[in-house]
């Protein structure tokens, strides 16, 4: 599993394109997303996506959470969480992990 990894699209030290993912929507369109965290929760690893239009804004931002795992390759593949408990225990970890992050950088 991988460390947790908390990505802050505003960091003017990371190169956005390596966080960048195009998903197609439920509603058939494309969407680019930011990946803002993957993180082990329980047994399994989960991705924590922002959609891009709106990683640079001070407001709040959707969060996509999504199963995260790897092929052969390497290459990230994102499963859809289906069962309610799963998502809220991933939710809360992502919400935990995230507060973390933003205590350490208001140190």
């Amino acid at each position: 599993m991988p460390d947790p990894n908390i990505f802050d699209p505003n960091d003017e030290n990371v190169d956005l394109g390596d966080y960048i993912v195009t998903l197609t929507l439920e509603n058939g369109g494309d969407t680019d997303f930011i990946i803002s965290a993957i993180f082990p929760c329980g047994d399994l690893d989960y991705v924590a996506l922002i959609p891009r239009e709106q990683a640079e804004s001070d407001e709040p931002v959707d969060i996509y959470l999504y199963r995260y795992t790897e092929d052969e390759n390497g290459e990230p593949i994102f499963g859809n969480i289906e069962d309610d408990a799963e998502y809220m225990k991933a939710a809360a970890e992502f919400d935990r992990l995230a507060t973390e992050y933003q205590k350490s950088q208001n140190k």
